[in-house]
């Protein structure tokens, strides 16, 4: 059936003789058809054309051509016409005249006509035959089944009624366009009004939510310019119901599309898209042009009739028109165009637009017809075309510049801030001496006994670890696990030796990247006042830059994801995993996941806004790391823990006070002050520097 219903959209009904007449063109460029058609063509006057000069009739006149026969209607005019405000160049085929004698039937039913005859060999064959004995027929019975068997097809269809007109005709009802027709005004401030007809045939299949119009997102002049084309839309109805539609983008083009997603039931629908568009027209040396795909050719359905009237700024002829229908690179001039000394311009396709096809208007007019834009417009406009490179820019100047302040400050030491840490012993000795090592361990241990977690005991030489209690929810996860390590399948005792190296081992491990993290979380902390400001700064740039596009929220969703991404993969990128060939590879991995979100961020934004947006994620990368190194942030906490040893050492609670030395006494090995703290006898109950040393010289 779908096959069949593209078969009759695609026929064109007695027009083979003028397709043979009218040859098509291969086009690289709009240059050579518009030299064609200056070629001289004989004139003939009609008296059923309109007044040139009352727009109205005009626009009137294309709609009625809409929906009855096509006539071809050309745009070339002597001097001696061109004196007469109502003359016109209409030209004729010999097809045409001789089809206007014939029964006037809509174009539907030609196509109609014309595929039944095309179906299949055998229904053809069945048809001459009923032809041939026509005389023959004798009975009523038999002269109605002669009379039915052409005009029905075997196709769902639908009667509908066309706007305007109100002419009823039959058409298929697989879902396609019967009728398009496009009002453009162009004003002479450079903007464009459009209101768009639509009629659809929806059966539940493509068009099961509604239509959407798919808009260029941007205007291409002849010298390969680019610029972004804006956008205001007005209102969209539905059988003159207004419906809720916005502006969506979506990779070259502008859609509209429904605010809301609804069902569309089958049946038959006029949509009436009204909105308005700038900076679609382009400034030449001599002239301007205007350029305006009707159709755009992006829907996935045939369009059956399709027509525009432009109504130009000005009551001065344009100073050149071409009208062509197709698709780049294969393009014919089957275009009607009613044109005189008025300032409206009448478009009808002479055969229906294919899936791809477009209606492709181009018009040249004079430099006097337009008002030359104020400060205020090119403001606007070069913000349109530069305000995401210049934020991004900012965005970027304004990070460079802080942190390299920030820098220089701490370099002499200004603008530090003391931030309080956790002290364990081991991460104090990370501080004070920028690593992990066996003592760090014992101090660990050292830690446990404070907690009562553990006892640590020498007996003849013997050191062993002796469990005391299960109850470990003091302790951080990684310290838990360094204690199950040391006691797995619920043992209570742990004795130094060889045997037990491999227990020793995990536990160490344990505490070891339990130290280099929480070194790695304190230097975040100190830094987070420095990654706020440059991380909002990043997040407000990417807003300001998304107000500025046809869908901020869209395109804020697609820049902040895609900037999110590009900063874990920078993050990856600057590691070292594995080996040599493995660090290269997950290398060149990262590297094409970022060029990949830089591709889609270029959809939306420029690329050297994607560009200024990852090189910021690079400095605040850049400057996280240096600030987080020893001689940044740091710097005070670091030489606050390297001057812990001389406090304990000027302590004197720590000397005379019990309970004190206890908790002190993994912060007094982990400094390396413990030659100062000797082992005393009224110490000797609860010191365990003495045998923690010994016991690290045997792991």
């Amino acid at each position: 059936m779908k096959k069949l219903f593209l078969t009759i959209c695609f026929i064109i009904p007695y027009f083979s003789a003028i397709t043979s007449r009218a040859e098509t063109l291969e086009l690289n460029n709009m240059e050579e058809l518009q030299q064609r058609q200056m070629a001289p063509r004989e004139v003939i006057n009609d008296s059923n054309l309109p007044d040139i000069n009352d727009r109205d009739s005009i626009n009137a006149f294309i709609k009625k051509r809409l929906t009855e026969d096509n006539v071809i209607i050309d745009t070339n005019f002597n001097e001696e016409d061109l004196s007469n405000s109502s003359a016109l160049d209409v030209q004729h085929s010999e097809e045409y005249i001789q089809q206007m004698e014939e029964n006037k039937k809509s174009i539907f039913e030609k196509i109609y006509d014309n595929a039944i005859e095309r179906i299949s060999n055998q229904e053809e064959q069945q048809h001459l035959e009923l032809l041939k004995n026509r005389e023959i027929l004798s009975t009523q019975e038999q002269k109605k089944e002669w009379q039915e068997a052409p005009q029905k097809p075997n196709f769902p269809v639908v009667n509908i009624r066309l706007p305007e007109s109100q002419q009823q005709i039959m058409v298929p009802a697989q879902e396609h366009i019967p009728y398009m027709y496009a009002d453009i005004e162009i004003l002479p401030s450079g903007q464009i009004n459009i209101d768009e007809t639509i009629m659809i045939i929806a059966n539940g299949q493509k068009l099961n939510n509604g239509l959407s119009r798919a808009l260029p997102g941007y205007a291409y002049s002849r010298t390969g310019i680019i610029k972004p084309i804006d956008y205001n839309l007005n209102k969209v109805s539905v059988n003159g119901s207004e419906i809720p539609y916005k502006l969506r983008k979506d990779g070259t083009n502008i859609i509209i599309e429904p605010q809301d997603n609804y069902q569309l039931a089958p049946g038959v629908y006029t949509y009436n898209f009204h909105y308005i568009i700038n900076r679609n027209i382009w400034d030449y040396k001599d002239f301007f042009e205007f350029y305006w795909n009707v159709s755009s050719g992006t829907w996935n359905l045939v369009i059956s009739r399709i027509g525009a009237i432009v109504t130009l700024p000005s009551q001065n002829n344009p100073l050149g028109v071409v009208a062509v229908k197709g698709y780049p690179g294969y393009m014919n001039n089957k275009v009607n165009i009613i044109q005189g000394e008025g300032n409206s311009i009448g478009f009808i396709s002479q055969d229906p637009l294919f899936i791809g096809e477009g209606l492709h208007l181009i018009i040249s007019l004079a430099k006097e017809d337009f008002i030359a834009p104020d400060f205020s417009q090119k403001f606007s406009w070069f913000l349109d075309d530069y305000g995401d490179i210049i934020i991004s820019l900012l965005l970027l100047g304004a990070i460079i510049i802080s942190y390299y302040l920030s820098g220089k400050q701490l370099k002499e030491n200004k603008g530090q801030k003391r931030y309080d840490f956790k002290k364990s012993a081991a991460l104090l000795r990370y501080f004070a001496t920028g690593q992990f090592d066996k003592i760090s361990y014992g101090s660990f241990l050292l830690e446990l006994y404070k907690k009562k977690i553990i006892d640590i005991v020498e007996d003849k030489g013997i050191i062993k670890l002796i469990k005391k209690t299960d109850l470990l929810s003091n302790l951080s996860r990684k310290e838990k696990q360094a204690v199950n390590a040391l006691f797995p399948n619920k043992e209570s005792t742990l004795e130094i030796n060889q045997d037990n190296n491999l227990k020793i081992k995990r536990s160490y491990n344990h505490i070891l990247q339990s130290t280099k993290k929480r070194f790695q979380l304190f230097a975040l902390k100190i830094n987070s006042m420095y990654l706020c400001f440059s991380i909002g700064m990043l997040i407000i740039a990417e807003g300001a830059i998304s107000l500025l596009q046809v869908s901020p929220l869209q395109t804020f969703s697609v820049i902040f994801g895609g900037s999110i991404a590009m900063g874990c993969f920078v993050y990856l990128f600057n590691l070292k995993i594995g080996s040599k060939y493995l660090n290269y590879a997950s290398k060149f991995l990262c590297a094409v996941i970022i060029f990949f979100g830089m591709v889609m961020m270029w959809l939306y934004i420029h690329l050297i806004s994607i560009l200024c947006l990852l090189g910021s994620i690079i400095v605040i990368e850049g400057y996280t790391k240096i600030f987080a190194q020893r001689d940044g942030l740091l710097k005070e906490t670091i030489k606050e823990a390297q001057n812990y040893g001389e406090y304990l050492q000027k302590n004197q609670a720590i000397q005379n006070d019990e309970k004190i030395f206890i908790n002190q006494q993994a912060n007094i090995l982990a400094s390396g002050v413990s030659d100062s703290f000797p082992k005393t006898n009224e110490r000797e109950k609860y010191y365990k520097i003495d045998i923690v040393k010994s016991l690290l010289t045997k792991i």
